[in-house]
């Protein structure tokens, strides 16, 4: 009996050592574990290297709050989940991640409910009016605010906590809390860059215009300053007439895009790109070597393409690409509308299998 309860103190006291020598560890030791699947709360490393290295507090304000009706399940999921996020970013970033959730309609007073209402649809935050079902089939409406906005350095950026959808379901909202960590990872990362960097669209070459690019520079502006730099054969294009410490004339830009061109690059446009490559600048080339004319379906039917000699085969060749005369055909592409012969004429939208929808 004796030796029994000289063992179990033994263990009770090799337990306790355990139990210190785990909190002393704790204390410089840091590791989290995600238990779940789908690894969505493991944040990614470029994420957490972020918010180590945050030299001041980002202040979250998130609008998605209040009383959620019945059927407001995944609307309540979204808040749950945004606030998890938060916890996650605090648990790398440390106390300069701080958070709020705000419910727009918490005030009894109706005057400074709308008032506050007018204040957040005048800075961006446009409000969803939702109609959700219960159990018993009868409707009930609410409006809810799925933003969050966030502050750093005196600046402030608004958060879709849906993402770019404006239309929520079930499935859009499933994808939205799949998509946290990249919208609150991209507005801080938006409030970082104190000064953005710029870059250059290339003009010259039969380019798609301003007007069809403009998708593609509204994106770009969320990061960078963006101009349109035609070629003119001119050697500064890209690069400034200013020296460096080393006597060198320096770049301009951050990268260059090469959007879609159509035309023959001279020998001097080929070296002014190369010079701005070689001095740490970086190009985009978003070329294809195959041209598949829309017109000739339109004429006759059918589809005709060619080669396009760009003069950039060398060039790239150089830099260890090479572009192939390939033609990519897809089920999943655009429709295009074909006239169809008859007592009027009409149009029937068919596949263009050489548009995929990638």
């Amino acid at each position: 009996m004796k030796e029994k309860k000289k063992s179990d103190l033994i263990h009770l006291f090799l337990g306790l050592v355990i139990l210190v020598l785990l909190n002393v560890a704790g204390q410089f030791l840091f590791t989290r574990f995600d238990l779940t699947s789908e690894k969505r709360y493991t944040l990614a490393e470029t994420t957490e290297e972020m918010l180590e290295d945050l030299d001041d507090l980002v202040f979250f304000q998130v609008y998605l709050e209040g009383d959620f009706p019945q059927g407001a399940g995944d609307y309540k999921r979204l808040r749950d989940e945004t606030r998890i996020m938060l916890d996650e970013f605090r648990a790398y970033g440390g106390d300069k991640i701080q958070y709020v959730f705000i419910d727009p309609a918490e005030d009894p007073d109706k005057r400074k409910r709308d008032a506050l209402k007018k204040q957040l649809i005048g800075r961006g935050l446009i409000p969803q009016d939702i109609v959700f079902q219960d159990e018993d089939g009868s409707e009930s409406r609410k409006e809810l605010f799925p933003w969050a906005v966030a502050n750093y350095h005196g600046r402030e950026i608004n958060i879709p906590l849906f993402g770019s959808n404006q239309q929520p379901n079930k499935v859009v909202l499933n994808h939205a809390v799949e998509g946290l960590e990249y919208e609150l990872s991209n507005a801080i990362q938006k409030l970082k860059m104190a000064v953005k960097p710029r870059i250059a669209i290339t003009q010259g070459h039969g380019e798609p215009d301003t007007l069809q690019l403009a998708d593609l520079v509204k994106g770009l502006r969320e990061y960078y300053e963006v101009d349109f730099v035609p070629f003119n054969n001119n050697l500064g294009a890209f690069r400034e007439s200013l020296l460096d410490t080393n006597q060198q004339p320096v770049n301009k830009y951050e990268a260059v895009i090469i959007a879609g061109p159509d035309s023959f690059f001279t020998p001097q446009e080929l070296f002014i790109l190369d010079q701005f490559v070689l001095h740490g600048g970086n190009a985009l080339f978003l070329v294809d070597p195959v041209f598949v004319s829309f017109d000739s379906l339109a004429r006759t039917g059918q589809t005709a393409s060619m080669n396009l000699d760009l003069g950039l085969q060398d060039l790239l060749f150089r830099y260890g690409a090479r572009l192939n005369a390939d033609l990519v055909e897809d089920l999943y592409c655009a429709n295009v509308m074909i006239p169809v012969p008859g007592p009027q004429m009409q149009f029937l939208p068919l596949p263009w299998y050489y548009s995929p929808t990638i």
